[in-house]
This record gives C-alpha cells, structure tokens and sequence, in this order.
C-alpha cells in the first residue's frame, strides 16, 4: 500500500498539536476540513465524511472508532502525543485486513512500550493566542532484554484562540434572530455567538492515560482518553427564532461533542515451529459519547465491546507465506451515556420504538496468500469477509503484483475492493421497520506506484490511483439508507524524502479530481459535488492540489 510512518522524533520536532495537525503536515493528500457538530474531519484522497467514519484508526491494532454514530473520534483531538512510538497512515482501502469501514485509508498508532523508552521524563507545553497548556509525564522500565513496564499519562486545558484570533465566517449572507447583519465572506457580527477555535468539550480537561507492559511475546495494555471539542453554530441555529424553550443565544451558544473511552488489551505470539506461529488477540472496551447541541438537548449513547482475533501465519518455504484467521466481536448498544446520568440514550437514525439496549455479534474470515514468483517479482492476493447481525456477509478482497527489478526499485499495482456498513443505529433500525438490511458502502480502488531510493538518504515514490465510490446516504422517504450514486475519481501523487542525522526534508504533491458522478436521485440532499447539477467536475470541500513541504535541521545537539 501506499503508507505514511511518522515516527515519535518526527512527531515532536513538528510540535503538532493534535493528530489531526500531524497528518496535516506530514500525510500526501490528506487534508483536514472543520465540519459543523464534531469539529475537524480526515479526508484521504478526495473522500471524506461529517463522521469520520470512512478510515478506521487503531491502536496498538485495536479498531478505536465509534460505531454508532461519530466514526474515529477518541484521539485525534488530543494533543498529549508522547505516548506514542509511531503512526502508519495508509492511504486506499485497507478493509481486507482491518475489516469493514477502510474505504479512505487506516491509520495504526504503536504507542511506546518499556522497550523503546527508558527513564522519566515530564513535559509542560503553553500555547499563546490559540490558548492552552498541556503537560505530561512518562516513565519507561526495561526489566530485561525482551521485558518492559510503560507508564504515561498527560493532559491538557485546551481553551482554544478567540474570533479576533480566528474569525468564524459563514458561507452565505443572512439575517441572525438579533437583526445581525451575517454577511457571506466576513468575520460574524459581535451578536452572533461564537466559541473559541478548538475550544476543549464543555471547557472540560483533556486526559490521556496509557499503561503498557511486555514480556518475550505477550504483550497487555490499558488506555483511557478523554476528549472533545467545542463548535460554532449551523447557520440554522442563528436564524432560528426563540422559543420558550431556548428563549436566547445564551441556550444555542455552541454545538459541543465528547467522548470517554477505555481500552484494556492483549496479545501473545505463540511460535509453534520455524515456519508457524498464531498471533492472539483479546481486548475489551467502553466508550461514551455526548453531543450537545443546545441547552437540554443533546444525543448521547455508550457502546461496548469484546473482540478476540486468532491468526495464523505459514512460511513453509522462501517463496510462499500464508496468513489465515477468524475474528469475532460482540457490541453492546444503546445504553445510557455516563456524562448525562439519568437521561436515556438519544441515537440518530434509530426511531424511539427500535430504542433501548441491544447487542450484535460480528463474524470475520480472513486470508492471504503471497508467492515470490522469482527473483525480482512477487505476488499477493487475499479476502476477508463479515457478517454483522444486520448485514449480509461483506467480501473485501484485495491483489497485488510487486517488481523489484533491483535493490533500489520497487513497482507495485494493487486493485482492492472494501465495503462500510453505517453506523450501528441505523443498521437496527432499518432491520427493525422493513427485515431487511441497509445498505452499505462498496469502494473499487486500483493504484499504480513506483517507489526508488536512489542513495542511502533519499526515497522518492510518484503513483496514479482510480477509485469508484457507491456512496450511501439517508432517504427520507424509505427511512433507511440508499445508494446516493457512484462517484469515479482518479489522481497522482509524489513524494520526495531526505533524512540523515541531522536535516529532514519531506515533499508531497497530490491531486485528486473527480471523474463522474452519478446521481440515482437528482433531488437528493448531498454534499459530495456540484457535477451532476452541471457545475464542473470538483469534489465539494476538497481542494484538487494539496501540495505539502517539511524541514528541520538540528543545528547542534540542543537546537533544532
């Protein structure tokens, strides 16, 4: 595939301050987009969605998304970023082997663990104009060679810059219910509430608290975050006109989202002989999630879940490897958020009479098989397929053909098919109403990429990828989800990397353009392009060219 790997020096000499602004800088053809309720949202190769649920973000290989409405949310607003050892972005489907919900891209976040890092250290960061101070502490033990104790725990009041520093302007000019004149293009008037830029949930801390400890082949974990940000109003909420209710700005002064979640796993690597081994997985979670939108009124739900993996991996020569595998997980939904006690669970797109706690099981298979037809080429294929409670089974099957024709050069073409299924209250409430399922989202994706390291200190990589998109979207007059249309979009990416001891240049181009699209409905509500309306061929809110540049340079061992 075609992958990212931020490594912990990389993360600290950028001084990025959240996941979301790493990717920004160091990502080819990522970009960040705020979006109205949840904040800033991760697009990978022109596809992107309002709930961050076209990738899957992991940790330590633990699927963190959530999974009834808000997508990956727990951890990239966080900006305690020491307890991490590195991060792979890969950019294309990943469904064959992360499971459903991979259309964009994956991103896996390896934390540090006592073997890649000794001692104690404390950290204390102050942010000026975009307001905030964050601190943490980590302590690394290494038993002995292959044992390691990781402790790390950091947090930060994230207070965010004002709208002198960061002006909140809306895309169309109207009236606000106070007589503001809101003109499309300028800065909102005085009377229109707006919160500060990056503003932390509810002004409410942010935590982050990791344990890790190793021993030969096990290793166990446990992790709890806390996070969440606050946002300004659609323009609806402006020109809305009081109620009893919401008699004033003051009960609709900002939309505002967070999230708890908790996290214990583990695995162990049982290596039978020289040529099999069984990577074991297990991990249980929780996790609750809150949006308010205005005094009163919010949506809230808490989501369980223990999922187990069981792998096996089959070398029985140099040329062939084999990797098969089952993974099962049982979800718990519905049930009553923790930071709004008392009040029952509201889930979008779940009607009152299909509410109420409910429990799903997902199945999955897996393969992959690679042979290394010669010297110089080699070749994958492989199939993953899942079966959720409410789905038919899903099939994300994946082939590649790799030329290293010598020691520097490297061709790859890769076709891959992935497949999303919505949001769990969804998936329950189409079953419930009609005994169907709902449908889900299929991508095709094929990709062309030339990778080349010309000298010890240099990669360049250049790649052309095509993807098709049968797009998902709710249809008011079936209630359910429908296929919106398909969308062809095409694009090329380069990347040029330098790195010795001291200087780091990192350079990327890339450039997506949306192909065709194809509406099954012209009068569907969407925000993916104008194209079928006649107005060009642009994706909506994606910029064709995102052309990126990074450098730093130690001048001594202190200053960087």
């Amino acid at each position: 595939a075609a992958a990212t790997r931020i490594d912990s020096e990389m993360i600290w000499q950028s001084g990025a301050r959240s996941l979301n602004e790493l990717f920004d800088i160091h990502v080819p053809n990522l970009q960040t987009i705020t979006m109205a309720r949840q904040g800033e949202k991760v697009g990978i190769r022109g596809i992107i969605s309002n709930n961050n649920d076209k990738f899957l973000l992991k940790v330590n290989g633990k699927i963190m998304n959530d999974r009834t409405r808000a997508g990956a949310f727990t951890e990239l607003d966080l900006p305690m970023l020491g307890d991490i050892h590195h991060v792979d972005v890969v950019r294309g489907p990943g469904s064959m082997i992360d499971g459903p919900g991979a259309i964009a891209g994956v991103v896996n976040m390896q934390t540090h663990t006592g073997l890649t890092f000794q001692g104690l250290d404390a950290t204390i960061r102050q942010g000026v104009i975009e307001n905030h101070t964050t601190s943490e502490v980590r302590y690394g033990l290494q038993i002995d060679e292959d044992t390691g104790l990781f402790v790390y725990y950091g947090l930060s009041d994230y207070a965010g810059a004002d709208r002198d520093d960061a002006p909140f302007i809306y895309s169309s000019s109207f009236i606000a219910r106070d007589g503001s004149q809101v003109i499309a293009g300028q800065p909102a008037p005085p009377g229109v509430p707006v919160p500060n830029a990056h503003q932390g949930y509810r002004s409410q801390v942010k935590h982050k608290l990791h344990a890790h400890f190793t021993d030969g082949n096990l290793d166990v974990w446990a992790r709890f975050t806390a996070n969440g940000e606050t946002v300004g109003n659609q323009r609806q909420v402006v020109i809305d006109p009081p109620s009893p209710g919401f008699p004033g700005f003051a009960d609709r002064s900002a939309l505002s989202a967070g999230s708890e979640q908790f996290t214990v796993g583990g695995s162990y690597l049982f290596e039978l002989s020289d040529t099999f081994s069984i990577d074991t997985r297990l991990s249980y979670d929780t996790s609750d999630y809150v949006l308010t939108a205005v005094a009163g009124d919010h949506s809230s739900h808490r989501e369980d879940e223990v999922y187990t993996r069981v792998l096996g991996r089959w070398t029985p020569n140099d040329r062939q490897a084999v990797a098969f595998g089952y993974a099962f997980s049982h979800e718990w939904f519905g049930m009553q958020s923790r930071g709004f006690p008392g009040t029952a669970p509201i889930i979008v797109g779940l009607n009152a009479a299909n509410a109420g706690p409910w429990q799903t099981n997902t199945h999955s298979l897996m393969g992959e098989y690679q042979f290394k037809i010669g010297d110089d080429w080699t070749a994958f294929a492989g199939v993953r397929t899942d079966k959720h409670t409410y789905t038919d089974w899903l099939v994300s099957p994946r082939a590649a053909l790799v030329w290293t024709p010598n020691e520097q050069d490297t061709i790859k073409g890769i076709w891959t098919m992935a497949s999303r299924r919505n949001g769990d209250g969804v998936l329950r409430n189409t079953f419930r109403n009609t005994g169907g399922f709902a449908k889900v989202e299929d991508i095709e994706s094929a990709e062309l990429r030339y990778e080349t390291r010309p000298c010890e200190h240099w990669v360049l990589a250049s790649g052309f990828f095509w993807q098709q998109l049968e797009e998902i979207t709710f249809s008011p007059a079936q209630d359910t989800q429908a296929l919106l249309g398909t969308f062809d979009s095409a694009g090329i990416e380069v990347e040029a990397n330098y790195r010795d001891k001291d200087t780091q240049l990192n350079f990327s181009h890339g450039y997506t353009q949306l192909i065709n699209g194809v509406l099954l409905d012209p009068t569907a509500a969407q925000g993916v392009t104008a194209e079928p309306y006649g107005f060009g061929n642009d994706l909506a809110g994606w910029s064709p060219h995102i052309t990126k540049m990074y450098f730093a340079h130690d001048l001594n061992e202190n200053w960087t």
